[in-house]
C-alpha cells in the first residue's frame, strides 16, 4: 500500500515482506540485545518467551533502544566530520555485536533498498550517495563495508512504545524504513496529520516520511515487539554539501 498526494509518495507498507525470517531475526536482535548492555541503564535481561501464553506489559523487560548512528554530529560538535556513535565502538564488545547484528540482517536490508529504489528511485540516490560520500569519518566508511543498506543509522527498538513524536533529526522530505519482528498483536502505527492508521504486524517494513509526519504507535500485546529503524541523520546532508562546497573552492 503506498499513499501518495499527487505523484510524490508519502507512507508505504508492504505486508510480510521478512514474515519468513522473523522467528530467526527476533532470536539476534535478542542476542545482540542480552549481549551489548548499557552500562547507565535499568536494562535488565529481554526476555522472549515463545510459546501460547503472551507476557502482559507488566512482566515485559528489557525496554530500551538503541540509537546506533553510523554518521551524525552530536550537539556541541558541529565542526566535527559525521562518524559512528560511542554506543557502536565504545568497545570491542560493542564492535563485534554491531557487525554481527549487521550481517544477520543483510538480506533484509538488501530487499529494504529494493523497495526504496522502486517506490522513490530519486531518494534512493541521494541516500546512495550520501553513504558513499567522502565527508564522513573513517569509522562510518568501516561500518558501512560491513552493511549494504543505503541508510547510515539504525535504531534498536526493543518493547517500545513510542508516542507522538515527529524525527526531527533526520532530512526534512527524508524516508526512514521501519521494520517489525517479534511476536505481538495490536501496536498500529498512527499518522495523524494523514489520518491514516496502519495495521502493523511481525515481517511488515513501513518507508515514511519521519520528520514531514507526526507519527506513533499504539499499545500493543504479545511476547516480544522488535523494531529495525533505517535512516540517515541531515547532519550527514549537510556535512557533505558544507565539504563539497569547501572542495569547489
Amino acid at each position: 500500500m503506498v499513499v501518495k498526494a499527487g505523484d510524490d509518495a508519502l507512507v508505504c507498507l508492504l505486508k510480510g515482506l521478512n514474515i519468513d525470517r522473523n522467528k530467526k531475526l527476533s532470536d539476534k536482535i535478542v542476542d545482540f540485545a542480552n549481549i551489548y548492555r548499557p552500562k547507565d541503564s535499568n536494562f535488565k535481561e529481554v526476555r522472549y518467551r515463545s510459546g501460547p501464553t503472551p507476557l502482559p506489559p507488566t512482566q515485559r523487560t528489557g525496554n530500551i533502544t538503541y540509537f546506533l548512528h553510523t554518521g551524525t554530529i552530536g550537539l556541541g560538535n558541529e565542526n566535527r566530520t559525521p562518524s559512528a556513535s560511542a554506543t557502536m565502538v565504545g568497545s570491542v564488545k560493542a564492535v563485534n555485536a554491531n557487525v554481527q547484528l549487521l550481517w544477520d540482517l543483510e538480506f533484509t536490508s538488501l530487499l529494504n533498498n529494493a523497495a526504496l529504489k522502486q517506490l522513490d528511485p530519486v531518494s534512493f540516490n541521494t541516500y546512495s550517495e550520501m553513504r558513499n560520500s567522502k565527508h564522513v569519518s573513517p569509522s562510518t566508511k568501516l561500518f558501512c563495508t560491513q552493511c549494504p543498506f543505503v541508510w547510515l543509522g539504525k535504531a534498536i527498538l526493543i518493547n517500545e512504545h513510542t508516542k507522538w513524536h515527529r524525527d526531527i533529526k533526520d532530512k526534512e522530505d527524508g524516508w526512514c524504513c521501519i521494520v517489525y519482528f517479534g511476536n505481538f498483536s495490536n501496536g498500529d502505527l498512527f499518522l495523524p496529520d494523514l489520518k491514516l492508521r496502519l495495521h502493523i504486524e511481525a515481517g511488515d517494513v513501513v518507508f515514511l516520511r519521519s520528520y514531514a509526519f507526526v507519527h506513533f504507535v499504539d499499545e500493543w500485546i504479545g511476547e516480544g515487539r522488535f523494531v529495525v529503524v533505517y535512516y540517515t541523520s541531515k547532519d550527514v546532508f549537510e556535512a557533505h554539501k558544507l565539504g563539497e562546497a569547501a572542495d569547489m573552492e
